[in-house]
């Protein structure tokens, strides 16, 4: 059951590991992976996400990768099942969050943004927003709406 993120009136802020985005992309036929311009992007909304997740206060951000040392013992390599919740546990986050873009092709894109419970790996919160154009403002603007109008609305400018 996807229920709505945390308001800021609560008490304390729920800890949250906040990923980096990955990409899905079903138009690379030759298995090349992201060129040097998504994997840009893929860094540009990433830092977007945790920013704005950051600077909202209704999640304490305790970050990504910061312990080598604690990630190591998750026995887990990178993209396995359950790395997230592994990784997110090992750094005392109650929640974490991440996301996808998935590209059909230049034109043809989608942004998805998920919040799951470490606990039991179940999705509090998700959205996605199709959008249009493989570009830098095209893959942030898909980002800030889904942060402006879905997931961070009282926060609007």
């Amino acid at each position: 059951m996807l229920t709505a993120a945390p308001s800021q009136a609560e008490e304390s802020a729920p800890t949250l590991a906040v990923f980096d985005f990955n990409l899905i992309d079903h138009s690379d036929l030759e298995g090349a992976g992201p060129n040097e311009g998504q994997r840009r992007r893929l860094r540009l909304i990433s830092e977007l996400l945790r920013r704005k997740l950051m600077e909202s206060g209704r999640y304490e951000v305790v970050g990504v990768f910061p312990d080598q040392g604690k990630i190591g013992g998750t026995g887990c390599p990178p993209l396995c099942a359950n790395f997230e919740r592994k990784v997110a546990a090992a750094l005392g986050a109650e929640l974490w969050a991440g996301g996808e873009i998935r590209k059909v092709s230049n034109l043809i894109l989608s942004a998805d943004v998920t919040i799951k419970d470490t606990a039991t790996a179940e999705t509090v919160w998700r959205h996605s927003s199709e959008f249009r154009g493989d570009t830098d403002k095209s893959w942030l603007r898909a980002v800030n709406f889904i942060l402006r109008y879905y997931l961070l609305p009282e926060t609007a400018e």
